[in-house]
This record gives C-alpha cells, sequence and structure tokens, in this order.
C-alpha cells in the first residue's frame, strides 16, 4: 500500500481468519472483499494458526493487491486477540469487523462511510440478515429517538422471543454482533477499548460494545441490509468454540459485565443486567456434579453481596411489559438470590 493511500484510509477492516477453506467460504469472503466499491480501504487479514489450507488461500488470493495486510500469528489468539492485532495497526478513520465466512454487498463500506460523514456519527449500524440453510431472517430497522439507551438495553439484556414480539424495536435483539456496523477508530483508542481474550471469556462483542455505546451518542442507523452472517452446522465461526462456550468462560464473561454495569450504572437499566445474570448463570449453579468449591472457582471475585446488590429487583420493572414478563423476571432473581445464599453460607 502507497504512503498516499494510507493517509487517506477510511474504513480498516479487520477479518480473523481461522479454519474456513470449507466449500470455497473464504474465496467467497474475500471476493467480497475486493468488491467493496470503497476505494480508499485497507483490509488487514489474521491468520490464526489455520489448519485447513486457509492460510495458503489468502496468500494466493491477496497477492498484489495492495489493500491487503496480511498479518500471522505464533499462536492461536482466538477472535479477540486477533482483533486486537488488527486495531493496533489499523489507520482507518473507522474501523468494521468481518467474520472468515460471511458475505457482505460491494457498496457496504461506501454506504457506511458516507452516513457516518454525513451524519458526523461515531459509529454507523446496519440492519443484518442471518441466514441458517435456506432460510434467511432480515432484521430491520424503524427511526429511533433515544438511540444510546435502546441499544444500550439491547445489548446488556437480550429480551425473550414474547418480549422482541410486542417490543416497538424489534431489530434490536440483534444489536450485539459486530459485523454490521463501523466504528470511530479515534474512540476506540482515546477510551483504550480492547476486546477481551475469548480463550479465556466469551460475548466479547457485547463487552465491546457497552463500553462503546456508553461513550457516545453519535449514533446513525440505516434501514438497509449490506452484510449476511452465515450460521453454518459445523461452527466455523469460533476459533475454538468448545473453550469459548465453557462454564469458565462464561463466568469470566459476568464478571466483565458487571464491572462495566458498576461503572456505567446510571445509563443501563438494572433489570436488564437481572435477566442476563439470571439467564446465564443459573444453568451454572444447576450443573451435574458442580459442586460448592467449583462454584466459587468458577465465580472467583464475583462475591456473594456484590451479586445480590446487583440482582436487586426494583419496583419499576419495565413499566410497559406484560404482567407475566415482570412475573418471571422477579421470580426467576428471586431464586437465584436464595441460590446464591445457600451456596455461599
Amino acid at each position: 500500500m502507497n504512503d498516499c493511500l494510507i493517509e487517506s484510509v477510511k474504513v480498516s477492516i479487520i477479518v480473523p481468519i481461522y479454519n474456513s477453506n470449507k466449500n470455497g467460504r473464504l474465496q467467497r469472503l474475500l471476493n467480497c472483499l475486493k468488491a467493496q466499491t470503497l476505494s480508499a480501504i485497507e483490509i488487514i487479514l489474521i491468520l490464526d494458526c489455520p489448519t485447513d489450507g486457509s492460510d495458503l488461500v489468502v496468500k494466493n488470493e491477496v497477492q498484489g493487491d495492495n489493500r491487503f495486510v496480511v498479518l500471522e500469528n505464533e499462536e492461536n489468539l482466538h477472535i479477540g486477540g486477533s482483533r486486537n492485532r488488527g486495531l493496533d495497526i489499523a489507520r482507518g478513520e473507522f474501523v468494521a469487523f468481518v467474520d472468515h465466512d460471511d458475505v457482505l454487498d460491494a457498496w457496504m463500506y461506501a454506504d457506511l462511510y458516507e452516513l457516518a460523514v454525513q451524519d458526523r456519527a461515531d459509529v454507523v449500524v446496519s440492519p443484518a440478515t442471518i441466514q441458517i440453510g435456506n432460510n434467511k431472517n432480515v432484521e430491520l430497522f424503524d427511526d429511533v429517538s433515544e438511540k444510546q439507551s435502546d441499544f444500550l438495553d439491547y445489548l446488556v439484556g437480550e429480551t425473550s422471543d414474547k418480549e422482541r414480539e410486542s417490543s416497538k424495536y424489534p431489530y434490536l435483539y440483534g444489536n450485539g454482533n459486530m459485523w454490521n456496523k463501523i466504528f470511530r477508530l479515534a474512540l476506540i483508542r482515546e477510551t483504550g477499548l480492547r476486546f477481551v481474550d475469548t480463550r479465556r471469556c466469551c460475548r466479547e462483542d457485547v463487552l465491546f460494545q457497552m463500553h462503546f455505546f456508553c461513550q457516545t451518542r453519535n449514533i446513525a442507523v440505516t434501514s438497509r441490509s449490506y452484510y449476511t452472517h452465515i450460521l453454518y452446522a459445523d461452527n466455523t465461526n469460533y476459533s475454538s468454540s468448545v473453550a469459548y462456550n465453557s462454564d469458565l468462560s462464561m463466568c469470566n464473561f459476568l464478571k466483565e459485565y458487571m464491572d462495566l454495569f458498576l461503572l456505567y450504572s446510571p445509563l443501563i437499566a438494572k433489570e436488564r443486567v437481572t435477566f442476563t445474570l439470571t439467564k446465564f448463570l443459573m444453568p451454572v449453579f444447576f450443573r451435574t456434579g458442580l459442586d460448592l468449591g467449583a462454584l466459587k472457582k468458577l465465580l472467583g471475585g464475583m462475591d456473594r453481596m456484590r451479586l445480590l446488590e446487583t440482582l436487586s429487583v426494583q419496583a419499576s420493572l419495565r413499566l410497559h411489559a406484560p404482567i407475566k414478563t415482570k412475573l418471571y423476571y422477579a421470580s426467576h432473581t428471586l431464586l437465584f438470590k436464595a441460590l446464591l445464599l445457600m451456596r455461599f453460607v
């Protein structure tokens, strides 16, 4: 890449790559990236120690294209560490994140960047298309008046299907995804924002965006879907899915999550935090064979009083929510509190 182009990069696209060579998935993604109509981009490919020949595909396909930068990890860093390596060298005004086996339209970053400039936004969000097999589901956008609070609500506590159906903003259900947005790189660096190490902590996308959306109200949205996230039966979206989904990874996520809640509590609805803690920690408590010693080891610094304080139920549990939803939150929270008291005696 020549110096002139480096100085004028508009969007840096960061793509961790593990084993995505099956059925031409990686080739298809590289073709989508090559076809981007925004010329002032850099595409940072991080080879995360693939074992299926993905590294050879990358080196053959991007050779001679000065928009591409290829990094090779000496060890498997998973998606969090790989994205951080991309952030370290990114030069764009904005940064975007792409999964190694997805599909995106050729004009995605040209359109999102134009909207960012037009609205002076720190982040631009577009709907995403989720594909499972031959079925595609597009999350539609409406106009949002209080974007920051709406985005944060759905980031910190995902809704149930029933609540989602009655929600004014059902499209925000998938807001935790990284790949349907562009983020202002200067804000990321000013706040020292990094991805957690996903070899020990899951849901790095939610943690990253909770921090980011608490730092800015300059959010732009578009109603056009550019990105298709494909869910495969063989689960190639993760570098090491077993460790990523472990009980320890979930507890580490919840520790990070609670730290962010305490840091940004005026902005984050406590009932959403209650919902998420209940949803993700209760299965750990009920896991077969998990004794008190193992539980304490998993929870680490999440002491009883801190958990109980965070889980305290406010009288105004979603005033607009149906009575069944309120009862669901209240009953599960009370049960969880009882479990905490019994387990930590």
